[in-house]
């Protein structure tokens, strides 16, 4: 396997930039959905990171987003609705949550939902925005359909997407963060490791007649995702859906305009409870340092080096990628490809050291 390709960060975000403001994107959304990718390049969720340009090219191609779109809000009976006009959604979402940490600041919690969106990138980059302000925040996102979602427990065809879940909690240091797919990998990491060539690292999707199997072109077999966990994680991923699809009422919109199969049903739920809600905040992050702490202090396991507690991985690749990311070549060439075709300089690559 090729060595991976290594960008600075300003240039990574320029580029992304371009190729976005190139399929017609606004340059202040173009600014925001770059940022985002960016930065879960350098948490090391590279699914969600660069990796994804080419995927939004073709969904303008296709007529899945529309590149032009703005987020309004809307009141709902008792808390705001984002709709993000079948835009790129990540703008819209970053909305949602500051709506629901301004309600919380408030009256202790807040809510916001989002309709009419597509892919909104990296769930835990909202509930950490969050964790900023001084809220905990939690997320989910449901209601997505189309080819290679996740088949329920037990079942036999596919049903739900991805359906993930994020939370943060402040802390006196960085936020302690859960960011999880309720498939066994995201749809992303799956197509990913489908361009590396490679294997997954467990059985997360099923062949067409429900083999689990870690060959990730199963999907391109008619195969499907598998929720982790057994019939816990399929119940965590019914619960994105009720809070994403149900709670919001994003079906509504199913029949109109367009958003593609993939996510005409699909929205998010973006909830923010208030760090000084029942007790003193400083107690608070005081309280969430501390359990951080004990979990790290944990004796780890027969061939295991250290315990991390949730979110140490994103917050380590955070630091050690702030001036530059790594994209896997097979990748990077399909970045490159669609950036071409769009008339954008590629940037230059640095020198990866061992």
């Amino acid at each position: 396997m090729s060595a991976p390709v290594q960008i600075e960060t300003d240039a990574a975000v320029r580029f992304a930039e371009q190729v976005l403001a190139a399929i017609g994107t606004p340059d202040d959304i173009a600014s925001i959905v770059a940022g985002h990718l960016v930065e879960a390049d350098q948490v090391g969720h590279g699914s969600h990171g660069l990796s994804r340009l080419p995927w939004y090219c073709k969904y303008v191609d296709d007529g899945v987003v529309v590149p032009s779109a703005r987020p309004v809000v809307d009141q709902g009976p008792l808390a705001p609705v984002v709709d993000a006009g079948w835009g790129f959604s990540h703008a819209a979402a970053y909305e949602a949550m500051a709506l629901a940490c301004d309600q919380a600041r408030l009256s202790g919690i807040g809510i916001a939902g989002l309709v009419r969106c597509t892919h909104v990138g990296r769930l835990g980059a909202y509930v950490e925005r969050a964790a900023e302000r001084g809220c905990v925040g939690l997320s989910t996102y449901g209601g997505m359909r189309g080819p290679g979602v996740a088949v329920p427990f037990a079942g036999s065809r596919p049903l739900f997407g991805a359906n993930p879940i994020a939370a943060a909690i402040p802390t006196n240091d960085a936020p302690m963060l859960l960011d999880f797919s309720t498939t066994e990998a995201a749809l992303g990491k799956v197509v990913a490791a489908r361009t590396e060539g490679r294997l997954l690292d467990t059985e997360a999707v099923v062949e067409a007649d429900g083999t689990p199997t870690r060959d990730p072109e199963a999907l391109q077999r008619g195969g499907a995702l598998r929720t982790f966990g057994a019939h816990k994680g399929f119940a965590l991923a019914a619960l994105a859906e009720m809070l994403g699809q149900a709670l919001t009422g994003s079906e509504r919109f199913a029949a109109e305009g367009p958003g593609g199969p993939s996510f005409r049903t699909a929205g998010g739920v973006f909830i923010a409870i208030d760090a000084g809600a029942f007790r003193d905040a400083d107690e608070v992050r005081s309280a969430a340092t501390a359990v951080v702490a004990s979990i790290r202090t944990v004796e780890p396991a027969s061939g295991f080096a250290e315990v991390l507690a949730p979110g140490d991985p994103e917050h380590r690749n955070r630091a050690l990628h702030r001036n530059e990311i790594q994209v896997p070549a097979a990748t990077w060439t399909a970045i490159s490809a669609a950036a071409t075709a769009l008339d954008i300089d590629v940037p230059p690559t640095l020198e990866v050291h061992p």
